[in-house]
């Protein structure tokens, strides 16, 4: 039986192609964006906002009824800001910190009752910028 793993963020960049390495692989893969595209992709994609609550469990609810289980999410989806943070409203901050820190956590709690019934796995994914500051990039 395949292995079942959900992506966030992966209309585009790394989280587009790991889904397209585990699809390749054999794994089931489903991949999630706010406004998922209907390209000719070698995994199916799903709307969801990790911001929304309501979202995130729609998505990872039709993701287990159609394949009774889930084995592995990966918490890739994530925003970033550039420009000097005194010129950064309070508003955008408040964006990122709900996309990058909030949004990983609502995933991680609606999958996990499911990952906890398959030994299933949760890796997250971050920015260098976690490591060491970077210049224009102050959140």
């Amino acid at each position: 039986m395949s292995k079942v793993v959900l992506i966030t963020g992966a209309s585009s960049g790394l989280g587009q192609a790991l889904a397209q390495q585990l699809a390749g692989k054999g794994y089931r893969v489903y991949g999630t964006s706010r406004q998922p595209r209907s390209n000719e992709l070698p995994y199916q994609m799903l709307a969801m906002d990790v911001r929304d609550e309501a979202s995130v469990r729609q998505a990872i609810a039709a993701i287990v009824e159609k394949e009774c289980r889930l084995d592995a999410v990966i918490n890739n989806a994530g925003i970033g800001i550039a420009g000097p943070l005194e010129q950064t409203g309070l508003g955008n901050i408040e964006k990122v910190l709900d996309t990058n820190v909030k949004g990983p956590i609502r995933v991680i709690q609606a999958a996990l009752p499911h990952l906890r019934q398959s030994k299933g796995r949760v890796l997250n994914i971050s920015s260098i910028g976690a490591l060491f500051g970077l210049p224009y990039r102050g959140v």
